[in-house]
């Protein structure tokens, strides 16, 4: 079958040969029942969570057999000051039965960041835009600072909790000990340190990280899957917060520093654009690894984002450290492609050596 591509006019784009395949899925979005439907199926989730949508309220239902994790969120919506209650969906209600708890919210479907990231073309004059409105939120954030004795480790979320999840990522595929032994890789033709290189790096950044006092209201998992964004009106809404911060119990406190290092992993990094499989990556073989995004713009947006933060007080050097640690501990919650945590993997690498490069010490 040949197809004849035509605009008004009936001018003749080009001609371009077609191959006719049987439909594996379909959408039905004529009607609101369908729209609800098919926007409920695209809707991502964690593999110890379920979500649903009503097919014609505008309420969403996430069950979970982690009910403490749940509370947490339930916690943070519920615990939320007057005045940041705006940027978070209403909760209508929150059951635990067992280890099975059940939250249901108020529903946007605006769609996430990170889904305007991947698949729209907003030019980057609107992304500036977005992320001021972003960071303006966090300062509003930032204002509510602990004036009591909270639940929260720092040393547990930068320190301990990369060193366990990289354990665990070594029991998921023998490439993981190899990898993450190795004194030198190689990424896009330069051969860059590898963790037991910069093992002590590490642990001296980790301190400097820890020796902060600022802890205020933090959402806990900024990235950008967890924002919803309106592009007409402008509104945002918060889901998914953490609501815990390194210790055992359920807080909205934290560092206000770990919210803006998500962005950038987001906005900088590419960590949507790895999830949804939009990158190349190439193998070669003797630890060396071939590795880019598509519409590759990190270095543009980590120039722009960091002209942006700045102006906020952020210092530079810890967003990139903490970004590269989220990359890091992202790998093994990502075993169901070993692809994914490949290009998580060259990029965390990446990140630390950019971040040791630029190390005064």
């Amino acid at each position: 079958m040949r197809a004849v591509i035509v605009i008004s006019g009936g001018v003749v784009l080009r001609r371009r040969p077609l191959l006719a395949v049987p439909a594996q899925d379909s959408a039905t979005v004529g009607q609101l029942v369908g729209i609800a439907r098919e926007r409920s199926a695209l809707i991502p989730s964690r593999h110890f969570n379920a979500l649903s949508l009503h097919p014609y309220l505008p309420e969403i239902t996430k069950t979970s057999h982690e009910a403490a994790k749940l509370g947490a969120e339930h916690h943070w919506y519920r615990s939320l000051p007057a005045d940041l209650r705006s940027f978070a969906p209403r909760v209508l209600l929150f059951t635990v039965d067992g280890d099975m708890a059940s939250l249901r919210l108020e529903y946007f479907g605006y769609g996430s960041l990170a889904e305007k990231l991947v698949y729209y073309h907003l030019s980057e004059d609107v992304w500036t835009s977005i992320l001021a409105s972003l960071l303006g939120i966090v300062q509003r954030f930032r204002a509510h600072r602990a004036d009591h004795a909270v639940d929260v480790c720092l040393k547990a979320m930068y320190g301990e909790k990369t060193v366990s999840r990289l354990d665990a990522l070594r029991l998921q595929d023998p490439i993981w000990n190899r990898l993450l032994d190795a004194p030198r890789i190689t990424i896009n033709g330069e051969s860059v340190a590898g963790l037991p290189a910069l093992h002590e790096f590490f642990e001296r950044r980790v301190d400097d990280l820890v020796a902060s006092d600022e802890i205020t209201v933090v959402h806990g998992d900024l990235c950008f899957n967890n924002v919803l964004y309106d592009l007409v009106t402008k509104d945002v809404k918060l889901i998914d917060p953490r609501g815990a911060f390194g210790g055992g119990g359920r807080t909205i406190y934290g560092d206000p520093r770990y919210d803006v290092a998500k962005l950038r992993h987001s906005y900088c990094g590419g960590y949507d654009q790895i999830v949804a499989g939009s990158y190349r990556l190439a193998d070669e073989g003797d630890l060396a690894f071939r590795f880019s995004l598509h519409c590759d713009r990190r270095v543009q947006r980590g120039r722009r984002f960091d002209d942006v933060v700045a102006r906020f007080g952020y210092s530079v050097s810890d967003l990139r450290l903490i970004e590269a640690l989220l990359f890091l501990s992202m790998l093994p919650l990502h075993r169901d492609s070993l692809q994914k945590q490949l290009a998580l993997f060259v990029t965390a690498i990446s990140r630390l050596n950019g971040c040791f490069r630029e190390d005064p010490e």
